[in-house]
């Protein structure tokens, strides 16, 4: 049986020294698989359309004023569709390739609208502490009476001059 060190020289001389990319390359791929599917998608649906019209990439090259070549990438999925390649293609075709939905409308709820910081809202003479009313921790969130001058009122029964 060989040594032990007789081993390790031969492992050595097998192993790279230099680092392998496939962690890297693995990562981008993972980045951009979701635009890449998407890109699939659009390339899949013009495809089916010119098919369904009888329409070569080469007629729609002529009609966008791009080269076959250029077309043949696109439906390969070899170059990334900008926004105005899309909107010719719809226009060329007379689909639809993307429709963009306006973002949901949320309304905050009322704890959220009203959250205040307490220490901007008061004006206090010098050397006066501020009412035991105005002192909240930091979570929790006052909505405090002013009168019209900017001061708080002293109790919430006091009316204001």
């Amino acid at each position: 049986m060989k040594d032990r060190q007789e081993v390790l020289d031969k492992l050595k001389g097998v192993i790279s020294t230099t680092p392998d990319p496939w962690y890297k390359q693995a990562k981008k791929r993972a980045a951009e698989k979701p635009w890449k599917r998407r890109s699939q998608a659009v390339a899949l649906t013009v495809l089916r359309t010119l098919r369904a019209q009888k329409m070569s990439q080469k007629e729609l090259a002529e009609q966008l004023g791009v080269s076959p070549q250029q077309v043949n990438k696109w439906v390969k999925g070899h170059e990334n569709f900008t926004f105005e390649t899309i909107a010719k293609l719809e226009a060329a075709l007379g689909i639809e390739l993307m429709e963009i939905k306006p973002p949901a409308k949320k309304t905050a709820p009322l704890e959220e609208i009203f959250k205040i910081d307490t220490n901007t809202l008061f004006k206090k003479s010098p050397g006066t502490a501020l009412p035991k009313s105005a002192k909240t921790t930091s979570t929790e969130a006052k909505v405090i009476a002013m009168d019209s001058s900017g001061y708080m009122a002293r109790n919430e029964d006091e009316k204001y001059g």
